[in-house]
């Protein structure tokens, strides 16, 4: 009987040792992990996200609503779009012409070819919305 009750101790205590160990790393890590975090943070570092985020911008220095505003009134002129220049035209597999370097190109309205346009065209389409440009300049 004294057998099976010093067996049954050793069992207990070999199953008991894995488990102190768990608990044991729990908290030394949870003490490491404080240790490191008050270290940091005498250094200077910061770890709430109300710290991390930066602060909105002034209501003066923000020009977001404004510029998205403008678009609306840029887009209200369909003629500019219609006839502006594309940025490249396909001449052969692997080759493209830069539209900058031509004086006249295709403009298209719903997909169909309908006249050549060139940079006096699209200059005198752009003097007509001036004011708008000028705004969007400034809220840049």
């Amino acid at each position: 009987m004294k057998l099976r009750a010093k067996l049954f101790c050793g069992a207990g205590v070999f199953l008991l040792l894995p488990a102190l160990v768990l608990v044991e790393e729990h908290f030394r890590g949870k003490w490491v992990l404080d240790h490191w975090k008050s270290k940091m943070a005498a250094r200077g570092e910061k770890f709430e996200i109300d710290q991390l985020v930066p602060p909105p911008p002034d209501p003066g220095d923000n020009g977001l609503p404004q510029l998205v505003l403008l678009s609306v009134q840029l887009l209200a002129s369909p003629e500019v779009s219609r006839i502006a220049p594309p940025a490249m035209r396909f001449a052969a597999p692997g080759k493209v012409i830069y539209i900058v370097g031509e004086a006249e190109w295709q403009n298209s309205s719903s997909g169909k070819m309908q006249s050549n346009a060139n940079w006096r065209i699209l200059g005198g389409e752009l003097a007509k919305i001036r004011e708008p440009l000028a705004e969007v300049r400034a809220a840049l």
